[in-house]
């Protein structure tokens, strides 16, 4: 069972979102509270594809109060992080890109502080507004998204639960949409796989942890986790329940991706980045 990173910078497989229906599989429960059910009910629930915003290609929903078209647009649902500010900045910095920011959480103090940073020409939606341009967007996952929209109203790039290991690629895209209004070339597109539908194998290379190439096999069934790396958590729990099957399921490739991206990758990428984006 190959246990796979991306590569640096490398495009191995991007937001590849797998739902899993095991009915037969004992679910490992939390600690308490909302931990403590099942991790495959905490991802149905939290991660459903009812809730997790358009899709690349799609026309971006209707939304009250903020237009589509005319110029390329970033809208960020932001939770506060670090990360998506990065993003907010680097694109408020620009001067020709649309940014919107809905803030459900925002004190108004908030609101002011994170306008004085990123502008007068930023639309900040809080609390009500905020949730139902959510709403409109189908947004319900509580987690920071990034979705970029080119001048003709199409959302062309997403991120979805931005971290450290999107902020290289994110960043390049906010450069090429300000500078040509679409993607740059290469760009990792997330997508959105819903059953019944086919997946090529990888056309990349792919690697293990250690170093050493990993190699996918033509016509068997297989089952894809991406998910976190570390042991511990909802994501620790699935990918232990899922390890159960591979002794009764002897003929299905078992593939693990982890998304990896490392600290000197980023730190070289922002030392050249044309912007201001601290």
């Amino acid at each position: 069972m190959p246990k796979l990173h991306r590569r640096e910078l490398g495009l191995c497989c991007a937001w590849l979102v797998v739902c899993l229906t095991l009915g037969a599989v004992p679910a490992p429960t939390g600690q308490g509270g909302e931990d403590s059910e099942g991790p495959f009910d905490w991802s149905e629930r939290w991660f459903s594809a009812r809730s997790l915003g358009p899709s690349v290609g799609a026309p971006a929903p209707v939304v009250a109060g903020i237009p589509w078209g005319g110029a390329p647009t970033v809208v960020l649902f932001y939770l506060g992080g670090e990360i998506s500010l990065t993003v907010a900045r680097a694109a408020a910095a620009t001067g020709c890109l649309r940014v919107v920011v809905l803030y459900p959480d925002a004190e108004p103090k908030d609101a002011r502080e994170l306008r004085q940073v990123l502008g007068g020409e930023t639309a900040i939606l809080v609390g009500g507004a905020a949730e139902r341009a959510l709403s409109d967007l189908g947004l319900g996952v509580r987690l920071e998204v990034v979705l970029f929209i080119d001048a003709n109203g199409k959302v062309v790039h997403r991120v979805w639960n931005i971290g450290e290991r999107d902020i290289v690629e994110t960043l390049g895209v906010v450069e090429s949409m300000a500078w040509r209004g679409a993607p740059p070339q290469g760009a990792v597109v997330e997508a959105r796989v819903a059953l019944g539908d086919c997946l090529a194998v990888p056309s990349q290379a792919l690697e293990c942890p250690d170093g050493s190439a990993a190699s996918l096999h033509e016509g068997l069934p297989r089952l894809v986790f991406c998910g976190s790396p570390l042991d511990e958590g909802q994501s620790a729990a699935v990918r232990r329940a899922l390890a159960t099957l591979r002794g009764s399921f002897p003929e299905v490739e078992f593939l693990w991706i982890h998304p990896y991206v490392s600290a000197s990758a980023c730190e070289a990428f922002l030392r050249c980045f044309t912007f201001n984006y601290k």
